[in-house]
């Protein structure tokens, strides 16, 4: 049985978590799947996913047992990244809220923001696949290499390399070596991409921002995954 529910952790901040997390909804949306985005971030900007807001919500806090219609309630539609769940409307601890949203049996998929670091490695439960995105300069190495230290081994994860972002002081494949993956999708932060995201809108054409949402959703069994490898 395909996980419904995925957490995404940056190494450090401005790894580019968030703006995955949300290039992934948006794009998820555009192909008519939308999924449920959780800000469980404390320190996001505003609690709120990389700023696609287009309405101040108004959510019900969910307290006691989690349901998918408590789940709904505590969520606010968006007109191009289907609903999204705010920093607050949920208890805290990403990693519980991911357990127990997996738990919903008629629940929507969903994709969880934990934060960066160990803290946000901290908030994925064991149970729940996650996505780690870091860059490849020395120090977001090192910064992930502590968060893939205390994150749970899951079956399913997902490395992502932002390669927009910062210098390059170690090649991708060896990079991947020193965390432990074999395989990895490349993240390029294109900044015109990056403010269409944080206006609500998806990523179009064939930017490698867009393409690495669809692979990263598509390694989540969520969406078509392009054919090739990323090299």
């Amino acid at each position: 049985m395909r996980p419904r529910v995925w957490c995404v952790v940056g190494a450090c901040g401005g790894a580019g978590g968030s703006l995955l997390a949300a290039s992934m909804a948006l794009v998820a949306a555009s192909m008519d799947r939308p999924l449920v985005l959780i800000d469980a971030d404390p320190d996001g900007v505003h609690g709120d996913l990389a700023g696609i807001r287009a309405t101040p919500p108004a959510p019900g806090a969910v307290h006691g047992v989690l349901t998918a219609d408590a789940l709904r309630a505590a969520a606010y539609p968006h007109p191009r990244a289907g609903s999204l769940v705010p920093a607050g409307a949920l208890p805290p601890g990403a990693g519980a809220i991911a357990h127990r949203v997996a738990c919903v049996a008629d629940g929507p998929a969903a994709l969880v923001d934990c934060g960066s670091g160990a803290a946000g490695a901290r908030r994925v439960d064991a149970d729940t696949p996650w996505i780690l995105v870091t860059t490849r300069d020395a120090a977001g190495l090192r910064a992930a290499e502590r968060t893939r230290a205390a994150l749970p081994d899951a079956p399913g994860a997902v490395l992502v390399m932002n390669d927009g972002c910062r210098r390059h002081d170690v090649g991708p494949r060896s990079a991947a070596r020193l965390l432990g993956f074999a395989d990895w999708v490349a993240l390029a932060r294109d900044t015109r991409d990056a403010q269409r995201v944080a206006a609500g809108e998806p990523p179009g054409g064939r930017s490698r921002l867009r393409a690495a949402a669809v692979d990263v959703l598509g390694r989540c069994g969520y969406a078509p995954r392009p054919g090739g490898g990323d090299g």
